[in-house]
């Protein structure tokens, strides 16, 4: 997870959209558009001795704005995460990674009185350690 962090933080189109980047959840009240990455499972490859180098992990990546499109849009934002990891292959901090874009889900959620758009993406991340 901290490996797609790195790709985002380091990406010249995310950064000009927001650097507002968490891990599990926002800060409370935090100004759109802002990223929350979520690890859904880690899977390490089976080997017969010692300890597996190859992990799979499935990570959820929410882009949240103000509305859809526009300047402060989560589809907007969303289109940019997906430049910056699909099919993303190479270094991303102290591990090599290999990400592969699998689905995408777009919601409409409403706080005090204030609506938000989220975009839901999925993505399928070989870390070799």
């Amino acid at each position: 997870m901290n490996e797609v962090l790195y790709i985002l933080v380091n990406n010249a189109g995310v950064a000009a959209k927001t650097t507002r980047i968490y891990l599990d959840r926002a800060i409370q009240g935090a100004a759109r558009p802002f990223i929350i990455i979520l690890q859904d499972s880690a899977l390490p490859s089976n080997i017969m001795g010692g300890v597996s180098k190859l992990d799979t992990l499935q990570v959820r990546v929410l882009s949240y704005g103000d509305s859809y499109n526009g300047t402060t849009g989560a589809k907007t934002l969303a289109e940019l995460v997906r430049t910056a990891l699909e099919n993303y292959s190479g270094s991303a901090g102290s591990a090599n990674v290999t990400v592969k874009f699998e689905n995408e889900s777009t919601d409409s959620l409403q706080d005090a009185n204030r609506i938000a758009w989220q975009v839901e993406q999925t993505y399928n991340v070989w870390l070799d350690r």
